[in-house]
């Protein structure tokens, strides 16, 4: 069986490219080949993984025609990937199985692609039914058909939500195309937009916590510098100063413990607004951090993990703070309630109760006993729930099951 998956990126290019790019490596290591295609490549590429475009021209022109495409409101609608690299990919491979896709194909290149065989298609976010945006964000045009996008600055000159949407609504209900959602969550949104032509299915991320090289919470703090006794929270986001996260949240959450003095362990991007609403607190910068070994350093380091996302799906960074024994106190967002067990394995509140918020981050860091003991929970929920040996049991199940 010759597998292809097919994403925006490798790794560094985000959670969702991290993810494809993990499940090519445990199928190999399951004893298939399969080979992990990007249309951007961030540093060097593993020996199975491939530029999904043949030559550096066709990649540029790819790029300019999303750029272009969505300035205009009509991205990824165009099906043009399908006439060059895909379907030279059908002839070689048993099994083509798609990623994110946000500026980088089309759903009708992957409809179109599933007319010739099944394919299969895992969920990150919600551009695959949408009008454009990754997210509504509050939004519920989409259950009744988009137009009038409240986010139509951003996704371009014209509002093309429409067109887009009824788009990925025919390509779910006649493509061929097996969907799966990391979240259930995810899928039950979903369905509220689309009607998938093949029942849909539930497949957690799975994770490996050996690469993090974990350490305890001692081991970590000395290696950071970090004196004995001090109460440390750390927030994290590809971008720190991304509105969908919630920065401003955990700022004022942070803010309302400043009387116990606390150290922010800030990893990612940073950004302006998170700088300033930290002032007068005692914080450090790592910046976008890709080393898994750091990752679990800092992770390590903190007593809890603050994360107030307004929408997510299945967010590998909690699995990071779980495996590293670390606590969540944050909003039951999105799939976060299937991941972290309130009053079990962290502290979540209702999406954007401020109050609430802040007194959870006060309860934990006055309780550093039951910090531990949801940390050490969060750990064997990590492990039961997020095993790689399922994950990729089940996509194999999956994939044998194509005729």
């Amino acid at each position: 069986m010759k597998i292809a998956i097919i994403s925006k990126a490798n790794a560094p290019g985000g959670g969702a490219s991290r993810f494809a790019e993990d499940l090519a490596l445990w199928i190999n290591e399951a004893g298939h080949l399969c080979h992990h295609y990007c249309t951007q490549v961030h540093g060097d590429l593993k020996p199975f993984q491939r530029h999904l475009h043949s030559r550096d021209f066709l990649a540029r022109a790819s790029r300019v025609l999303h750029r272009k495409t969505r300035k205009w409101g009509f991205s990824e609608i165009l099906p043009l990937d399908y006439l060059g690299e895909f379907r030279n990919l059908l002839r070689e491979y048993d099994i083509l199985h798609f990623h994110d896709h946000f500026m980088a194909y089309s759903m009708g290149a992957v409809a179109f692609s599933s007319l010739s065989q099944k394919v299969f298609f895992t969920a990150h976010d919600c551009l695959h039914f949408s009008g454009g945006c990754l997210y509504p964000a509050g939004c519920e045009r989409f259950e009744i058909g988009c137009g009038q996008c409240p986010q139509a600055g951003w996704l371009g000159k014209r509002d093309g939500s429409r067109a887009l949407q009824y788009a990925n609504r025919l390509c779910a209900s006649k493509g061929n195309i097996q969907f799966i959602y990391p979240s259930q969550w995810l899928l039950k949104v979903s369905q509220k937009a689309i009607t998938h032509k093949i029942r849909p299915v539930h497949i957690p991320y799975g994770f490996t916590p050996n690469r993090y090289k974990i350490l305890n919470r001692e081991e970590a703090r000395n290696r950071l510098g970090i004196q004995k006794g001090r109460a440390v929270v750390c927030i994290s986001a590809h971008f720190l100063g991304d509105l969908r996260k919630g920065i401003h949240y955990a700022i004022n959450a942070i803010q309302s413990i400043k009387k116990h003095k606390p150290l922010v362990l800030c990893m990612g991007e940073p950004s302006g607004e998170l700088v300033a609403g930290l002032e007068g607190l005692d914080f450090w910068m790592s910046g976008y951090v890709s080393s898994k070994e750091k990752i679990g350093c800092i992770f390590a380091a903190a007593d809890v993990f603050l994360f107030c996302p307004l929408e997510d799906n299945l967010p590998i960074s909690v699995q990071e703070s779980m495996a590293c024994g670390t606590p969540v106190v944050g909003f039951a967002t999105g799939g976060v309630p299937e991941m972290i067990r309130d009053g079990l394995d962290g502290w979540l509140v209702k999406t954007g109760d401020q109050e609430a918020l802040n007194a959870a981050l006060e309860s934990a860091v006055t309780n550093l006993e039951e910090v531990h003991r949801r940390g050490v929970s969060a750990r064997g929920c990590l492990e039961d729930k997020f095993s790689v040996e399922v994950c990729i049991e089940k996509h194999l199940s999956l994939y044998k099951g194509v005729k």
